[in-house]
């Protein structure tokens, strides 16, 4: 299903009002995929978690163009005051917690009453080692089957200023290598991971997969895992 590109100039268009910090403002081009991917689900009642707060701008877009949705956010810092409004009319819940504890992940399903995330967005640390932690509870046991976990920003790992990234270079190897070296620090190395795990269970018939992985699809700086 496809929708007009309406919604997607109306995402953007809300990320230009809402996000009025250019350092909270998600790139342009995230709202094509988001639209491609969540924006058929507009006018479900659908559960959303995004992993990452900050100044609460993108749980706001969230709340004005998903009408019926749960939408909880997840950040280590207190909750924002210009969400407070919104939580305390039950319109956004707040859950202050670390992405890679699991005690922490599991008090999100608090306000869906235990019932599984549609769509889970980790906008969080962009560090491999913790979005890694997030993604291997959240994916499994907190996504419903057929779900969605968008990963925003893992071009950190390409980044030489960054926790875990290291400078971009492209790999280079003789024409009749076998291996083929490549970029794999921080976030890039993780997602690079998930491409081994979603190919495990049909090059070892008979042995599960650790990771209920359908698909991944990659676009710059963002991606899109779905479940089986």
């Amino acid at each position: 299903m496809s929708l007009p590109s309406s919604h997607a100039d109306q995402l953007k268009q809300l990320n230009n009002r809402i996000a009025t910090d250019e350092g909270t403002r998600k790139p342009e081009h995230y709202f094509d995929t988001y639209t491609k991917y969540i924006g058929p689900m507009r006018d479900a009642e659908i559960n959303i978690l995004e992993l990452g707060v900050y100044s609460g701008a993108s749980l706001l877009i969230w709340r004005e163009f998903f009408p019926r949705a749960t939408i909880v956010g997840l950040d280590v810092r207190p909750a924002p005051e210009r969400i407070l409004p919104a939580l305390e009319a039950g319109e956004l819940h707040f859950v202050q917690g670390d992405q890679s504890l699991q005690a922490d992940l599991e008090r999100c399903l608090g306000p869906t009453g235990g019932k599984p995330f549609d769509v889970i967005i980790d906008d969080a640390s962009h560090v491999g080692s913790l979005s890694k932690a997030s993604f291997g509870f959240l994916f499994p046991h907190a996504l419903r089957d057929g779900g969605l976990y968008v990963v925003e920003d893992y071009g950190t790992g390409y980044m030489a200023d960054f926790y875990d990234g290291a400078p971009f270079s492209r790999a280079v190897t003789e024409p009749d290598a076998r291996q083929f070296p490549s970029h794999h620090a921080g976030m890039v190395g993780w997602m690079k991971q998930l491409i081994d795990e979603l190919h495990g269970p049909a090059i070892m018939p008979g042995t599960p997969g650790l990771l209920p992985i359908a698909s991944i699809e990659f676009f710059p700086s963002i991606a899109v895992v779905r479940k089986h």
